[in-house]
């Protein structure tokens, strides 16, 4: 217990420093095994913690957009396709141009009006 509290005194005011914690545990004979499972934990808690309900929502609005954009293009450009394999190469460019032009407005649109 006493390990605990001078481990908790050591890295409690300032921000985490993987490798000296990592060095610690391994002094504190963890063994490698247990000190990389709980370093591995520490840092998926602390990458969690700062992802909000706000980047969430801003991915989950992102994705069904981006999903309409291509969908409506590749639509509008590969039901029209006449010409045999020529036609539908020049139908399958003109979907990824009008594509990746979408998505690039979308994108732009959702950060400013959600960011």
């Amino acid at each position: 217990m006493n390990f605990l509290q001078s481990l908790a005194q050591q890295f409690a005011s300032k921000p985490i420093d993987w490798d000296e914690l990592e060095e610690a545990l391994i002094r504190a004979d963890l063994g490698v095994p247990m000190t990389m499972r709980i370093i591995k934990t520490l840092q998926e808690r602390e990458a969690w913690a700062l992802l909000g309900i706000g980047d969430v929502m801003n991915g989950l609005v992102k994705s069904v957009l981006f999903g309409i954009v291509i969908g409506l293009s590749s639509c509008q450009f590969g039901l029209g396709v006449t010409g045999g394999a020529p036609g539908v190469g020049r139908g399958v460019n003109a979907t990824v141009v009008a594509s990746a032009a979408g998505i690039f407005i979308v994108d732009y649109l959702v950060s400013f009006l959600l960011g």
